[in-house]
């Protein structure tokens, strides 16, 4: 497991040294993201030492939505008048992720057998 989060904390380090460097217009974690997809596809046993730390860094995910929905509450007589957009963002967010995740998943996986 601590080999697993050495590979990604490497990623995501190369992926903020890459975003200094040539000054790209998205995060450094998300060149890091990719950096380790490719690491990835090229050295097939990677994956084996990724997943375990992974799986349980998405097991803490939701602690991810508690300071925004914190901030929520301290914004008080100001969100009142901001409450459309909140609420138009969330809601196209979620649909259009959605919507996206089943078509790349529908692409990605091989067609299932029916006749089975």
């Amino acid at each position: 497991m601590i080999k697993g989060l050495f590979i990604l904390l490497c990623c995501q380090l190369a992926g903020e040294a890459l975003l200094l460097v040539t000054d790209l217009p998205v995060p450094g974690a998300v060149i890091g993201m990719v950096l380790l997809l490719i690491l990835i596809l090229v050295i097939k046993p990677a994956v084996k030492q990724v997943e375990p730390s992974s799986t349980a860094l998405i097991a803490l995910l939701p602690l991810l939505f508690m300071p925004p929905t914190v901030g929520l509450a301290f914004l008080g007589s100001s969100f009142n008048s901001q409450w459309p957009a909140f609420a138009a963002a969330a809601i196209l967010g979620t649909i259009l992720t959605l919507i996206l995740t089943a078509l790349l998943l529908k692409k990605l996986l091989p067609p299932r057998n029916r006749n089975s």
